[in-house]
């Protein structure tokens, strides 16, 4: 289900400052929450996971500081303001808080209830352009190409609440973001295969580079072309998810339920895939890995460095046994054939290694009417 709720990441550990922060941000009764972390390295991980609206931070949070977490924010989630809180009070720091990123400086100490104004500011900024709901997409940005506008797309997919953010300069399509997705292109044909979403506009972007090749035509064709042609389809075990009212564990939540006929959706439904592998010392690890890519050959799972020690196992030929493909609605249990192996030389995941899988139950091409 779909939601405009913004969500406010604060890294902090003083824990009276956290639940005043939270009240009052309710008290705003505007749709935001909170979710709170007592470090930068937590800051980091909840980012990956969640869809942030806003990162608030102490700029002396411990492990990775405020200053770490604004490169981060620089170079991963551009469209993500940052406001600081620091104890430094002097013109030279604020100035170099503002350089590094920051959309606002605060210093302490501060009254809550003007931190809560402050981000209450940046995320109706998200909107400030407007909101478009239950629409397809692809009239309205080129639209926006034709205008050479200048904007943040924040779009929201009706059918599964999945979210993804397009950074326009000048009627450009610059660069394209989903969680658990590279950024660019494989993001941009993810988000233009949704039928059905809301748009939320706003009038600036914070995005400079161009990581998208091509203009914004060119990868609306290439969506439309993949969304067409790739399917999965698996006549195999389904485990029954949270959707069908059934759970992981024993007993009369937990069991497989063989369906009798075929199971078809899209491959850029899966999230991510798990599987156990047996070491070298035969014990066995359980991965769990994000799905990044997909093709009408197969998907390509990302391997990062701490899951490094699978890759002294695997090579172009392997079976992987019992490989659990995760989606929205369902999951599903195959074997598959490890097709290629490379390690990613640049953008986000540079040093990562992506491995190619495919079955031959798994991708056929949808016949055309």
């Amino acid at each position: 289900m779909e939601s405009e709720n913004k969500v406010v990441l604060i890294a902090n550990n003083e824990h009276e400052l956290l639940r005043s922060f939270e009240q009052q941000l309710a008290d705003c009764r505007r749709g935001f929450s909170m979710i709170a972390v007592g470090n930068g390295d937590n800051a980091i991980k909840k980012l990956a996971q969640d869809d942030i609206s806003l990162l608030v931070t102490d700029l002396n949070v411990p492990k990775t500081d405020g200053f770490g977490l604004l490169s981060h924010i620089v170079e991963s989630y551009p469209d993500i303001p940052v406001i600081v809180m620091t104890e430094y009070s002097n013109m030279e720091m604020e100035s170099l808080i503002l350089e590094s990123g920051a959309v606002g400086c605060i210093k302490k100490p501060f009254a809550v209830s003007k931190l809560v104004e402050l981000a209450s500011h940046w995320l109706q900024s998200e909107t400030d352009g407007g909101i478009i709901r239950n629409v397809s997409s692809s009239m309205f940005l080129q639209f926006i190409e034709m205008e050479q506008k200048t904007c943040t797309i924040r779009m929201i997919d009706k059918a599964t609440g999945k979210r993804g953010v397009l950074f326009f300069q000048n009627g450009e399509l610059l660069d394209a973001r989903v969680n658990g997705l590279a950024r660019g292109e494989e993001s941009a044909y993810h988000i233009f295969g949704w039928d059905e979403v809301t748009l939320c506009i706003q009038t600036s972007c914070r995005c400079y580079e161009k990581k998208i090749n091509g203009d914004l035509q060119t990868i609306l064709l290439e969506a439309m072309r993949l969304k067409d042609e790739t399917v999965v389809v698996v006549p195999t075990t389904v485990v029954q998810a949270g959707v069908f009212g059934l759970s992981h564990a024993g007993g009369e939540g937990g069991r497989h339920k063989r369906r009798d006929y075929r199971i078809v959706t899209k491959l850029s439904d899966f999230a991510y895939v798990e599987f156990l592998m047996e070491m070298p010392t035969g014990i066995g690890k359980y991965f769990r890995l994000n799905v990044i890519n997909y093709s009408n050959h197969g998907i390509g799972i990302l391997v990062l460095e701490k899951d490094f020690d699978l890759m002294e196992l695997l090579e172009s030929g392997n079976t992987i046994k019992n490989v659990t493909f995760s989606a929205s609605w369902a999951m599903i249990t195959l074997d598959v054939t490890v097709r290629h192996i490379s390690k990613m030389a640049s953008g986000s995941y540079a040093g990562a290694y992506l491995v190619g899988v495919e079955t031959c139950e798994m991708i056929m091409k949808k016949k055309k009417n």
